[in-house]
């Protein structure tokens, strides 16, 4: 009996349990006028946060790839931009070098052309690795109609040197005035005194063979080629003497420095005439 009526009770706490339950559910379904069940309410309340976190999260993604899209854009653009005026800037460059180009070889041209009808400008492209006062490369050669022995002035009209071979079609090694192993037939302005002039090795040239009594040998005088060996033409400017010294030996020591310079030697003239008529 007892036993039996145990389970009863343990049956109506659990129907009572179940339908208090219920009971609340129901009541939480209940709708408070306008608003929102206590359910819904409770819901909303533990999931707002969450969406705008979520929201909050989304705009930032979008803003940054925004950005980073855009700043990937304009730096591309600035790029290009930067390449293009690169390029415009070498333009520039190329067109002036040329103009100053032309007009360099025209003002030669110009001031050479009244002496020597057929001349060839040239462009220095080396220089001796052993000796830079010996000999130099020049950029034209058999196909330009380069020979041995033809003579080559600076822009200004100055003896520089004399083609020694060429080299190849495009080609030519220029021996210069300043180097020690050959002569040139020279003698002072307005007189008629005549010596040989050949190179020091270290960019001057000694006058050669003037004797202790020669007269009227000054510092400051001008040196040209007299014409007498057959290689230049007489009366092209070489240089000025720097020194003159009494020896006990029966000639002079005379020192010459070229009019030509090193750093003006970036374009020379070959003279293509037959210069047996200038000797």
């Amino acid at each position: 009996m007892n036993e039996h009526s145990g389970k009863k009770n343990k049956a109506f706490v659990v129907l009572s349990l179940l339908l208090f339950i219920q009971i609340i559910l129901i009541s939480l379904q209940v709708p408070l006028g306008d608003e929102s069940n206590y359910f819904k309410k409770t819901v909303s309340a533990l999931t707002t946060p969450v969406k705008h976190g979520v929201s909050a999260i989304i705009r930032g993604v979008g803003s940054f790839w925004d950005h980073y899209f855009s700043f990937r854009f304009r730096t591309r653009e600035y790029a290009l931009i930067s390449d293009r005026l690169l390029l415009l800037k070498q333009e520039n460059l190329f067109l002036k070098n040329r103009l100053k180009k032309f007009e360099s070889e025209e003002e030669i041209r110009e001031s050479l052309l009244h002496l020597y009808p057929n001349l060839l400008i040239v462009r220095v492209i080396g220089l001796d690795l052993n000796n830079s006062f010996r000999s130099l490369i020049i950029d034209r050669g058999t196909l330009d109609g380069i020979r041995k022995d033809m003579v080559v002035l600076d822009k200004n009209g100055y003896l520089v040197g004399r083609i020694l071979r060429p080299l190849s079609f495009k080609e030519s090694r220029v021996q210069l005035i300043t180097d020690t192993e050959w002569g040139i037939g020279a003698t002072t302005e307005n007189s008629d005194m005549f010596g040989i002039l050949s190179g020091d090795g270290e960019g001057r040239c000694d006058l050669k063979y003037i004797l202790n009594t020669a007269p009227d040998i000054e510092l400051g005088q001008m040196i040209i080629t007299s014409g007498q060996d057959e290689v230049f033409p007489k009366n092209i400017p070489i240089g000025r003497i720097t020194q003159v010294d009494q020896t006990e030996m029966l000639h002079k020591r005379i020192k010459v420095l070229p009019f030509f310079r090193f750093r003006d030697i970036g374009r020379l003239v070959v003279i293509t005439d037959d210069l047996k008529d200038f000797y």
